[in-house]
């Protein structure tokens, strides 16, 4: 298959994603009090709206670099994209129940949050899971060296690295290193530039 392809139909999704987040936008109109107070009782859904859309926005960033440096889709990769794809559509949902739950501090509210983070979290599993695929083989143009993958002591992310205290201090590195570490990868595979 064409990388274009791929590319087409996730923007696509995308781009209905970021769409769908809007519908919940609204106000009774007059008629339903003052305008403001309208607006400050949506004041909720306005917030998750900005939260949903810039992550939307910036997996879709990150998706178009990954992809761009892809030098050959596979089946394996579509299934991946799917399962990233899956989650972004799931975001819209999420928002507006998390949204209409928020104010509120009940066991319905707190689901709802549970719901929201786990789309969140399937959508990084999903991103998390190509991101993996391009590792492997020659799939990219400036495929990572294997001292740079996700755990410098290993070559997979299956096997988890050592206790702390069981590494030479030398390749020691906190766990709170392990998002930037990740952001660096995905920007050398892309082929961006760093700075």
């Amino acid at each position: 298959m064409d990388r274009s392809r791929l590319e087409a139909f996730s923007d696509g999704v995308f781009a209905v994603a970021i769409t769908l987040l809007s519908l919940n936008l609204t106000v009774d109109g007059s008629g339903h009090g003052p305008l403001l107070d309208q607006l400050n009782a949506k004041g909720p859904a306005f917030l998750a709206y900005l939260i949903s859309f810039f992550m939307i926005g910036i997996m879709w960033v990150n998706h178009h670099a990954l992809v761009r440096s892809i030098t050959k889709v596979d089946r394996t990769l579509l299934f991946l994209n799917l399962v990233l794809l899956l989650f972004v559509v799931l975001i819209p949902f999420a928002t507006a129940t998390e949204a209409s739950y928020f104010p509120h501090n009940t066991p319905d509210a707190q689901l709802a949050m549970v719901l929201y983070s786990g789309v969140f979290l399937g959508m990084s599993a999903g991103f998390g899971g190509i991101f993996e695929w391009t590792l492997h083989g020659q799939r990219v143009y400036q495929p990572l060296p294997p001292d740079r993958h996700w755990w410098p002591s290993t070559t997979s992310w299956r096997t988890p690295p050592p206790p702390p205290a069981r590494r030479a201090p030398a390749t020691t590195r906190p766990w709170s290193e392990r998002p930037l570490r990740l952001i660096v990868a995905i920007k050398q595979v892309s082929g961006a530039r760093l700075g």
